[in-house]
Formats: structure tokens, sequence, C-alpha cells
């Protein structure tokens, strides 16, 4: 094979391997995003804390697979965006610390809070049993019977 062939030859594959190396990196970058933006949109809904940081934990392993990095402190920005309001009163007491809540720190109040909510509704049916039986009327029969 002539120099000048060979030469060709290996410019149209350094050529490819450019436009594959372009296309890839196009493809993973809009891949990164799109996990990103899914990250950012992450709701708790109906899953329980558990579901909710495991969700955001796995996300956040794809974006570290790729390279990427997702910090602490975006990571609880994260967390505390999705929840509903019923947590409000936590996050009211989270807001009032002097330094940044560590990640795991609030997965933990947040799992405690939960359970105290489950405590309570498992309680709330003893509760209005005992209410309504207090507060039914008690008929005394006074009357005698020879």
């Amino acid at each position: 094979m002539a120099p000048s062939l060979l030469h060709r030859d290996v410019k149209i594959v350094n050529d490819v391997w450019i436009t594959a190396t372009r296309l890839f990196v196009a493809v993973s970058g809009a891949k990164l995003s799109r996990i990103h933006h899914d990250l950012h949109s992450i709701k708790k809904g109906a899953m329980s804390i558990m579901e909710y940081v495991a969700k955001i934990q796995n996300t956040c392993a794809l974006i570290d697979a790729a390279k990427s990095r997702i910090f602490e402190a975006e990571k609880v920005e994260i967390v505390l965006a999705g929840l509903p309001s019923e947590y409000d009163i936590v996050l009211t007491l989270a807001s009032f610390s002097s330094e940044p809540l560590p990640f795991q720190c609030l997965v933990d109040v947040f799992l405690e809070f939960e359970s105290q909510q489950v405590r309570a509704v498992q309680e709330e049916p003893v509760h209005a049993h005992l209410v309504e039986a207090l507060s039914s009327p008690v008929v005394v029969n006074s009357g005698r019977r020879g």
C-alpha cells in the first residue's frame, strides 16, 4: 500500500473515531441532563421515606457512574423540595439549624417523624373507640320485677 493511501485511511479512521466520540458524548450528555432533571423532579408522593431516599440515592449513583457529582448539600435540597406539606414542621426545624444538616442526619429525622406518624395513626382507632364507649348513653333499668 502506498504511503499516501495509508495516510488517507488513517485520516478516515481518525475522522470516524472523532465523530463517534462526539456522538457518544452528546448522547451521554443528553442522558446525564435527563437524569439530573429526573433527580430534581422526584417527589415523595405515596412512597415511604426509605423508598423516597433510596430513589434519590439510586439516581445520584447513576450520575456518579457517569463521572458527574451530586454534592451532599444538593441532595439535602432535593430531599426537602420533594416532601409534601405534612413534613413542614420538620422543614421549619431544619431551617433553624445554624449549620447545614448532613444528608443522613436529615434522613434519620424524617424516618423518626414518619415512624411517629405511623404510630399515631395506629393508636387513633383505640382512642376513638374509647371515646365512643364513654360517650354512649348508659341506660339503667330501674324498674322492679315481681
